[in-house]
């Protein structure tokens, strides 16, 4: 199986496709993106999420299972099928698991998601993949708590706790490193603007010349679905970041 990339004819935007063994297109996951595409998600989020259904169609076929007639046991077994080095061997001696559980539990949510999905058009029946709960994270109680009714919420019923790590960041004299190191001006101005200004690198890769204000030292993300290179600001509402002082001549 593959995830391909693809283009619709008449037009510049780009689709996935998920194939199976037989370079088919998987009619049940080529609905749910056409279904994502529609809601103008963003390419690089869809190619995301194709590959983990990728991913459960590999476990539904080396498992035997069919689609339809999924269970809660049966997924929660997606779990160590995720985790094995090899999916098709089981290893008596303990080994490293392939995939962290935050990665495995992204994985989980976009199976989730693609089950309400046909939930909801009543190409499946329903499954029990959800449970009510009421919330009780974190410290904070909202007034009245304890007197009010608490609206209970639907929640996973097979999920992955993610580890808990620090972001990693570099440091001054990294960047600085990074920029010696460019070879072209581009590449030197996009590391530095993401590094001064924080921005997503599509966001960066969205800009244009009337986002920027001199004057007033401040760049504007516009969310635009039409940018030539496809780059999406991953905001629906125009921000403004004001620019450091003195950071265009350090770039």
């Amino acid at each position: 199986m593959k995830v391909q990339r693809v283009c619709l004819p008449g037009t510049d935007r780009v689709a996935w496709l998920v194939l199976d063994d037989n370079y088919i297109p998987v009619q049940p996951i080529l609905s749910y993106l056409i279904f994502l595409q529609n809601l103008d998600r963003s390419p690089n989020t869809i190619r995301a999420i194709a590959h983990r259904l990728k991913l459960f169609w590999e476990y539904l076929r080396d498992e035997h299972l069919g689609w339809k007639e999924m269970d809660v046991a049966q997924l929660a077994a997606f779990i160590p099928w995720l985790r094995r080095q090899d999916p098709a061997v089981i290893s008596i001696a303990p080994r490293k698991a392939k995939r962290t559980n935050a990665t495995i539990d992204l994985t989980l949510g976009a199976v989730y998601c693609f089950y309400s999905y046909h939930m909801r058009l009543k190409t499946i029946p329903e499954l029990s993949l959800y449970q009510l709960a009421v919330s009780h994270r974190g410290r904070y109680k909202p007034f009245l708590h304890g007197i009010a009714k608490s609206k209970p919420e639907a929640r996973r019923v097979v999920s992955v706790k993610p580890e808990r790590r620090l972001p990693k960041t570099l440091t001054r004299e990294q960047v600085q490193q990074l920029l010696d190191a460019c070879t072209h001006t581009r590449d030197r101005f996009l590391l530095a603007l993401m590094y001064e200004t924080g921005m997503r690198v599509g966001q960066c890769l969205g800009l244009t010349h009337a986002d920027l204000s001199v004057e007033d030292a401040t760049l504007q993300i516009v969310p635009r679905v039409d940018n030539p290179n496809g780059a999406r600001a991953k905001t629906r509402t125009t921000q403004t970041i004001p620019l450091p002082t003195g950071c265009a001549t350090r770039w």
